[in-house]
């Protein structure tokens, strides 16, 4: 349609109109742009059981602020009738957990796109696996990190966690020894809350099994989070991980550290007991995908990044078995 038949047909009204439309209708793939990041920001929590099972809760500031109470001495006593009770004061501590930033850049040469056009798009291959490093840092840094080592991390649950909720299979014993369910149960029972799940690597679930077979107990499945099915231990769910290792070095006293489990010199493994009603990562900015200006035309770049730290409210309700032998 020409001009001038467009003119004909239509008033000056209808034609600013129209104009207005087409000038929207370019600028389509903008608006779509925040369906994009749900989409990317999914690929985090799709079978990703223990990001999903991990409550997570918005917060604001610098860090999420708790105030923990400590109970007196005297907590109840039995009085008679004309006796007043001994009075003690309880004290409140503000810790603090400061929001860390996780970052992971990704790059994707023009010409790797072009020779890849008609297989597959390099650029989205590229985003998936970079969303899968990511959570799987996450993950990682949410058993093993520790900021007093580095003030970029936050801390993770073997930091987290106090002597007095560790139980070691054998005190002594250098790089641990033998499952046993005494052990385990007793790891259990140290967790004064509501476990929610038991966090093993996979050779440590094996063990379980394998030692719940030969005492003759059932084995017991159920469904937790991200449609995952795993075995459970006195009802709690039982959910492997790679991010423990089979290779952890044990003292035979101390926390293995952060060092000791990525080096991978030892012979033993572990296991967390979790209450998800004190655990949980506070959110300053969730997951998100940002694509970087072009400063080349060689290169297109994105950086994926999320500002969170992980809390731990009460320190009675998460507890850990350490010195397990492997191998």
């Amino acid at each position: 349609m020409n001009n001038e038949v467009l003119n004909h047909a239509l008033s000056r009204t209808d034609v600013e109109r129209l104009k207005r439309t087409l000038i929207a209708s370019a600028v389509t793939g903008v608006l779509e742009q925040p369906d994009v990041q749900k989409e990317i920001a999914g690929l985090m929590d799709y079978l990703n059981p223990w990001r999903q099972s991990v409550p997570r809760l918005p917060g604001s500031g610098s860090a999420w602020l708790l105030d923990r109470r400590s109970v007196g001495t005297t907590i109840a006593q039995f009085v008679n009738d004309i006796e007043e009770p001994d009075e003690d004061v309880s004290t409140y501590a503000r810790v603090p957990f400061a929001y860390k930033t996780i970052l992971a850049r990704g790059k994707v040469t023009r010409k790797a796109r072009a020779i890849g056009r008609s297989f597959r798009d390099i650029l989205m291959d590229e985003i998936r696996w970079r969303v899968e490093d990511v959570r799987d840092y996450e993950e990682y840094y949410s058993i093993w990190g520790d900021a007093a080592q580095n003030a970029k991390q936050f801390s993770g649950m073997n930091k987290l966690i106090t002597d007095a909720q560790k139980v070691a299979q054998s005190t002594g014993v250098m790089n641990g020894a033998t499952l046993s369910l005494v052990k385990m149960d007793e790891a259990i029972d140290r967790n004064r809350g509501n476990p929610g799940l038991i966090l093993v690597s996979r050779a440590f679930r094996r063990l379980l099994a394998s030692k719940l077979q030969s005492s003759q107990r059932w084995i017991d499945h159920t469904e937790i989070a991200a449609g995952f099915r795993v075995m459970t231990y006195n009802g709690i769910p039982v959910l492997p991980t790679t991010n423990i290792p089979d290779t952890i070095f044990y003292s035979g006293s101390a926390t293995p550290t952060q060092a000791q489990a990525i080096g991978g010199t030892g012979t033993s493994s572990m296991a967390f007991i979790v209450d998800f009603d004190n655990l949980w990562m506070g959110v300053l900015s969730e997951f998100q995908t940002q694509a970087l200006s072009n400063k080349s035309s060689q290169y297109e770049e994105f950086d994926m990044f999320m500002d969170e730290a992980l809390v731990l409210f009460n320190t009675l309700k998460i507890s850990a078995l350490y010195g397990v032998k492997i191998s």
